[in-house]
């Protein structure tokens, strides 16, 4: 059924435009004084900022062929082909980190439990996510990257 919706999704909704989230801070950074390009950047929550969403189409899907990575908002990183790889991977195939060579204790429903969490953890990158933990992981992520 997910499927089937997912299809007829791409295959039916046409060109549209999709509000850009509000936790999506750097699409919101103008410069303080729009007059001087030197000025320090500010955040501005006060407009609404959209995209286009083409619908299927295969000039779109040439285009996003090429590797024109950009910043994943949620970290503030820029993006690779390794990175993206990784996340598809991952979700496509529901690999975790369970080691079938050794011996454990832990029953197959807590195995389970805990590879959902860690695919959505490992997920968390590359998917919008808004809530009190994609903030705490940024913060978390901002003061590793401290020198």
């Amino acid at each position: 059924i997910c499927y089937s919706t997912w299809i007829f999704s791409v295959i039916f909704d046409g060109p549209m435009e999709i509000p850009i989230p509000k936790v999506n801070t750097p699409a919101y950074r103008v410069h303080e004084n729009a007059s001087n390009p030197d000025s320090p950047m500010i955040v501005q929550l006060n407009q609404t900022l959209t995209a286009n969403y083409t619908g299927f189409s295969f000039h779109t899907l040439g285009e996003n062929m090429f590797t024109n990575y950009t910043m994943d908002y949620t970290t503030e990183r820029q993006t690779d082909f390794a990175l993206m790889f990784a996340i598809i991977f991952s979700g496509v195939t529901a690999t975790s980190l369970w080691r079938w060579d050794k011996p454990t204790d832990v029953s197959v429903s807590e195995h389970r439990a805990s590879s959902a969490r860690e695919r959505r953890t490992r997920s968390m990158a590359a998917i919008p996510v808004v809530g009190k933990y994609s903030l705490e992981r940024q913060q978390l992520e901002r003061q590793q990257s401290l020198p």
